[in-house]
């Protein structure tokens, strides 16, 4: 949870602390789109969810592991998939 998040991430100090979220997509909302964030760069990582569940967001996580290997931890807030 965020409020249980150290104060050394919340200073965005060092690479590799993300904050996790879920954006519906396209005009039906049947897409899913999910972003990790670095709180210090700012660099962004999306991943196209289909279908939505558990499973396909480990897969994606995964993935976004593989692309930015100095990610360390993962905030996310409380949305209905966590």
């Amino acid at each position: 949870m965020i409020s249980k998040r150290p104060s050394k991430i919340n200073k965005r100090w060092g690479l590799g602390h993300m904050e996790g979220d879920f954006f519906e997509s396209g005009r039906s909302g049947k897409g899913v789109a999910f972003a990790l964030r670095d709180r210090k760069t700012r660099k962004v990582l999306m991943e196209k969810i289909l279908p939505v569940s558990l499973r396909t967001v480990d897969l994606a996580l995964g993935r976004m592991k593989r692309r930015c290997p100095e990610m360390r931890t993962v905030t996310f807030d409380n949305d209905i998939l966590f």
